[in-house]
């Protein structure tokens, strides 16, 4: 059996026979099988997020813009920055959308927003390395932050550049992504 968390990146194998008490063939037939599961598992990720990123595709060309009247922003005391759009899912009707962005602008999936500030990710979708591009100022320092609140009140009191990450676990993979892009940039995380 196969068992995990997302959250701290564990991925690990268990069974109840221990490892010397199998024979050859049998560690040969458990490895094939849980590389089979894997392949598929990675199949059906690239499947799940391609129909994500085409969602998410329509929704950032075609769909409703968002204001700075959205309730979330207003009740944040924010402006509206970047390609914010409201979303038409049945699920999340009206809610804030924000891309999540890769480093060569392909969107790969979003972030909702509710009016009360409640968030989900597009289900499936690829956060890692994602981010939101908030604000891009040429030559001042890149600012990198969690959620688009705390963004939007750092490039209002700065005027500078910012990247949100969207959670905390995706600050050091949104970092290296900028980092890798912008090698003389003073990043500030």
């Amino acid at each position: 059996a196969c068992y995990g968390c997302w959250k701290r990146q564990i991925n690990a194998r268990w069974t109840s026979i221990d490892n010397a008490d199998l024979t050859h063939d049998q560690r040969r037939a458990i490895k094939s099988s849980t590389d089979e599961a894997s392949r598929l598992r990675k199949l059906q990720d690239e499947q799940d997020q391609t129909a994500v990123r085409k969602r998410c595709k329509e929704l950032f060309t075609t769909g409703t813009k968002a204001n700075r009247e959205h309730p979330y922003l207003v009740k944040k005391g924010v402006r509206d920055y970047g390609n914010l759009r409201l979303s038409d899912s049945p699920s999340y009707p009206g809610w804030l959308a924000l891309p999540l962005q890769d480093e060569t602008g392909l969107i790969h999936s979003c972030q909702l927003i509710a009016d009360d500030g409640a968030k989900k990710f597009a289900y499936r979708g690829r956060v890692q390395g994602c981010f939101f591009l908030l604000h891009k100022e040429p030559s001042t320092p890149i600012i990198i932050c969690e959620g688009y609140a705390t963004g939007a009140s750092l490039h209002e009191a700065t005027g500078w550049s910012v990247v949100c990450a969207m959670n905390c676990q995706n600050l050091i993979p949104v970092s290296k992504v900028i980092r890798a892009t912008n090698p003389a940039a003073v990043i500030i995380i």
